[in-house]
């Protein structure tokens, strides 16, 4: 490749750049005026964030009083109801308690699973049966006594019924626990925990 050629290319990226960037900036010239036009209509409509729970009065976002809330599913009341709400239908009763932002929080939470809330499962849809367990390999074992912090030795793993946690659970301070396999395949794992004090 000669020099010319370099040369050449670099100032047809250069004029490229710049029809492309002079292209940009006439788009955003364009949406701008458009936007002003909407909001001289009285049509333009700026979203709030909720920083408490949807009502007639809430809170917004940079703004220290509350406002009132026209949305038809507030004044109509429809905001609680399950025929407006079906994403509603698979949390539990906690996440519909907590407030908006948290409830996009808890969510996001949610979403990274894969599936409904599990804390919306209803008890009977849980199993003792250990073939629903996840399959735990002896790799898995000494990923997280090796590999992660631990302050359980060699030794106690073998005598194993003196953990603690073994006698938590023959104690009946933990519950045995249950699992369900949900329908992305991701399973839940769950268990109770008693009352402490009378171990103290």
């Amino acid at each position: 490749m000669n020099m010319s050629s370099c040369c050449g290319a670099a100032v047809a990226s250069r004029h490229a750049l710049r029809r492309a960037s002079s292209g940009w900036a006439a788009t955003q010239t364009l949406l701008q005026e458009q936007l002003a036009d909407i909001r001289e209509a009285g049509t333009y409509k700026t979203e709030r964030v909720l920083t408490s729970r949807q009502a007639a009065s809430v809170h917004v976002a940079g703004w220290d009083k509350p406002v009132l809330n026209l949305c038809a599913n507030n004044y109509l009341g429809l905001s609680r109801s399950p025929c407006c709400c079906s994403e509603k239908m698979l949390l539990s009763d906690y996440a519909k308690s907590l407030s908006d932002p948290e409830r996009r929080r808890y969510h996001i939470k949610v979403a990274k699973c894969g599936s409904d809330d599990p804390l919306a499962l209803s008890d009977d849809q849980f199993t003792n049966d250990v073939g629903c367990y996840p399959s735990v390999d002896r790799a898995d074992i000494n990923d997280y006594l090796v590999h992660g912090t631990s302050f359980v030795t060699r030794e106690q793993l073998k005598s194993y019924k003196s953990l603690e946690a073994h006698n938590y659970v023959t104690s009946g301070l933990v519950e045995p626990p249950r699992v369900k396999t949900l329908r992305d395949g991701n399973i839940v794992v769950v268990s109770k925990v008693g009352c402490c004090s009378r171990f103290f």
